[in-house]
């Protein structure tokens, strides 16, 4: 029971340090080591019981109404993630697919279209070396015109992957929410194929429920230019 009273201690705030971490664990534990309260801090992150929103920042995650979140691809989109993951080993891309949306969005989409989003000049490969195996199925860098002439269920969208585009340590080809919240206000192809009008409900949805490390999102979103909108979207509905 002893071994809780930290993290019973911590719930209640808003979020925490690792200073703060370490501090409270070595109330709970006076004998052990300062070294020993750090790694206590990683291994409560591995098992969720804590999370990472920020730079230094922590939140309990037990009753605090948010989780961590997590999304099982598809057995299309995987096939088509192993594909290039055995291919480009060395590749840095990222896999979305419009379905994945369906949690969020009350207008629920029917169709699934694949975005693979490819580190910068290394598009063109990727390209052509899939459009062998998903013949008539694959656009690069299209424009708006080209989403209404072309776009068919199941259709590959490749795209250039922004620099300091956010990853999961663990899956680090799957979008994260820390890009699909800069990207849904952002990505003029993803939002073409979307109910826009529910992008700020869904944006503080996402932020109310689930884990969202904050210091991620905003540097992506200045990479992208749209922190302020960002800001914005979340500043009306905190009003609201």
């Amino acid at each position: 029971m002893k071994k809780i009273k930290y993290l019973e201690a911590l719930k209640n705030e808003l979020f925490f340090s690792g200073t703060d971490f370490v501090s409270e664990f070595k109330k709970t534990y006076p004998n052990f080591s300062e070294s020993y309260a750090k790694s206590t801090l990683q291994q409560n992150l591995k098992n969720n019981q804590i999370a990472r929103i920020g730079r230094n920042k922590y939140i309990v995650l037990d009753n605090n109404g948010v989780s961590p979140y997590s999304y099982l691809l598809t057995n299309e989109a995987e096939k088509l993630k192993k594909i290039v993951s055995n291919k480009f080993a060395d590749l840095d891309f990222r896999i979305f697919e419009l379905l994945q949306l369906n949690d969020f969005f009350n207008h629920q989409i029917a169709h699934n279209v694949f975005f693979l989003y490819v580190e910068s000049d290394l598009g063109d490969f990727v390209f052509d070396f899939l459009r062998d195996k998903y013949p008539g199925k694959i656009l690069i860098s299209p424009s708006l015109t080209d989403i209404e002439k072309y776009v068919v269920d199941d259709i590959i969208i490749i795209e250039k992957l922004v620099s300091e585009a956010p990853k999961d340590k663990n899956n680090k080809s799957n979008m994260i929410l820390e890009q699909l919240l800069v990207d849904l206000i952002c990505d003029k192809i993803m939002r073409s194929l979307i109910n826009i009008n529910e992008i700020p409900k869904v944006i503080n949805f996402i932020l109310k429920k689930y884990v969202i490390d904050q210091s991620k999102m905003f540097r992506y979103s200045r990479r992208r230019n749209v922190e302020k909108q960002l800001k914005m979207i979340m500043e009306s509905y905190i009003e609201g």
